[in-house]
């Protein structure tokens, strides 16, 4: 069985198909809910040897997806917290173990139908597994919070991709690195050959053009049917948000057939409430 992933739906994009809301409250802050043992276990992930202290990395305030009952609702985390959570969730609570830090994606179609699908590089979290095309963490910038700058940001830093227009495509919760995600999509109007040239080896190991009618079965095959290298659910989630809607239905109860675990829900005050 793999780590389940939440479909969340938002009344104010799901179920009305309206832009969605986005609301920022810092000062309600995920550091205040850790335990001392746990801060200590933050602390010792940071600064372990050759880890992000030592690389001179710095924890940036990120976001924190705590309800989706009116829109979309965060509060305020930090990268160090994430990784800790990440690595090791076997040492903090219960409600830790179910937040969510907040993060972005988008699927990418080249101009000749490939959906790109990307190896994550050596040193990041969850090295050499596969994920969407571009993603990365919702950073605070300046004591504010948009998803869209930071789609914007991740599309030009990893794939050299700037001024695209993108559709939002939901959110979701994947519970494999305990993280959220606001999905989008984009079409460029570049071949798969000429966006392969732009991709940032610092942030993925390769790219792997996917012809747009078989990412259902490739999504499949490297999630639950054990082809290598596997997919993380965060990059499951950004893919079936892609799909239009009776295509994501149809492959949301294939892969929940074989071992997945994908659910729509909403989240309530940090409470997860699975259909």
């Amino acid at each position: 069985m793999v780590s389940p992933l939440y479909l969340f739906a938002s009344p104010g994009y799901c179920a009305l198909n309206q832009p969605v809301s986005f609301k920022y409250d810092s000062a309600c802050s995920m550091e205040d809910i850790l335990e001392d043992h746990e801060k200590e276990t933050v602390a010792q992930v940071w600064s372990a040897p050759g880890g992000p202290a030592s690389k001179g990395w710095r924890s940036n305030p990120i976001a924190w997806l705590r309800d989706t009952t009116d829109g979309l609702s965060f509060g305020r985390s930090e990268y160090s917290i994430y990784l800790a959570l990440a690595l090791h969730p076997e040492q903090f609570s219960d409600r830790l173990r179910n937040t969510f830090c907040g993060a972005v994606g988008c699927a990418v179609t080249t101009a000749d139908d490939q959906v790109v699908v990307q190896e994550r590089a050596s040193g990041l979290l969850a090295p050499h597994l596969l994920d969407s095309s571009a993603a990365g963490m919702i950073v605070i910038t300046d004591g504010r919070m948009d998803p869209e700058s930071q789609i914007r940001e991740k599309l030009s830093r990893e794939l050299g991709i700037q001024n695209i227009d993108f559709t939002m495509t939901g959110v979701h919760g994947s519970q494999d690195y305990v993280s959220t995600q606001v999905t989008y999509k984009c079409r460029i109007p570049l071949s798969f050959a000429e966006l392969k040239e732009k991709a940032n080896p610092t942030f993925m190991e390769r790219v792997i053009g996917v012809p747009e009618s078989k990412l259902g079965t490739f999504v499949l095959n490297h999630y639950v049917e054990g082809h290598e290298p596997k997919m993380i659910g965060d990059g499951v989630g950004v893919f079936l948000a892609a799909m239009e809607l009776s295509k994501r239905m149809t492959y949301r109860n294939i892969l929940n057939m074989r071992g997945a675990q994908i659910s729509y829900a909403r989240l309530e005050q940090e409470k997860i409430i699975a259909d």
